[in-house]
């Protein structure tokens, strides 16, 4: 979302340990939501995003419901590595900065 936080990070509490550790190491430009949002509140911050990053229901189908960019992972995208990740991220930001 255009002037706030970079990264929103949602998920269930399962993946409360991963996000702790990425929103310690992103700093202020990073909102750990992870097991704090009803499904309402997810579908309100994702219809705010400019891009989706994830796999996963809900949060994968509502993305796609709404239209927004999405760079998938985990299995059903082909569990693309890391640098796959960021390299199309960085084309979605070169995209956006023409």
């Amino acid at each position: 979302a255009r002037g706030g936080p970079a990264l929103f990070l949602v998920g269930g509490e399962a993946a409360g340990g991963a996000a702790a550790r990425i929103a310690g190491e992103a700093g202020a430009a990073c909102v750990n939501a992870v097991g704090r949002l009803s499904f309402d509140g997810l579908c309100a911050l994702l219809r705010r995003c400019d891009l989706f990053v994830g796999s996963g229901a809900p949060a994968e189908d509502i993305a796609v419901a709404a239209m927004l960019p999405m760079v998938g992972t985990g299995p059903g995208h082909g569990d693309p590595t890391a640098d796959a990740v960021e390299n199309a991220i960085s084309a979605w930001l070169a995209g956006r900065a023409r």
